[in-house]
């Protein structure tokens, strides 16, 4: 007789780590927490502008993948992340975080109201047919 194969191991929740992961993490932050303040005049900034530039991009390949109403979307909304880019470039120097977090924040607000104002408008001149050519009667 052939016998059932064991029970798979029980698999850990979704949010449980190992003590070992745990000790490995604390003694990281530990060895680094000294080079903190040294770091953190320059890490700011550049995570600032990370959190900037990526869904300048990401929103721009969405725009260009996309067809239709979800094209016009993120055409919309790149056009306004880029514009928070540039006004961050040229208005905001500093290293503060709460200024860099209302940016962002800022930056999520405008992409989402510009990408759904682009299809707004594109709704309207598509009913109104001002998309159709002169000659054209479909």
């Amino acid at each position: 007789m052939i016998k059932p194969p064991p029970p798979p191991p029980p698999r850990r929740g979704r949010f449980q780590f190992s003590i070992f992961t745990l000790l490995m993490v604390m003694t990281v932050v530990a060895a680094l927490s000294p080079f903190l303040p040294f770091v953190g005049q320059f890490a700011v900034p550049i995570l600032l502008l990370f959190l900037l530039v990526v869904p300048s991009v990401g929103l721009g390949a969405f725009a260009v993948y996309c067809r239709g109403h979800r094209q016009t979307f993120f055409l919309g909304a790149t056009a306004a992340s880029v514009g928070i880019l540039l006004f961050y470039a040229s208005a905001v120097r500093g290293a503060e975080l709460a200024a860099g977090a209302v940016i962002v924040m800022l930056q999520l607000v405008m992409c989402a109201a510009s990408g759904y104002l682009a299809v707004l408008v594109r709704r309207f001149v598509e009913r109104s047919g001002w998309d159709q050519r002169d000659g054209d009667d479909s």
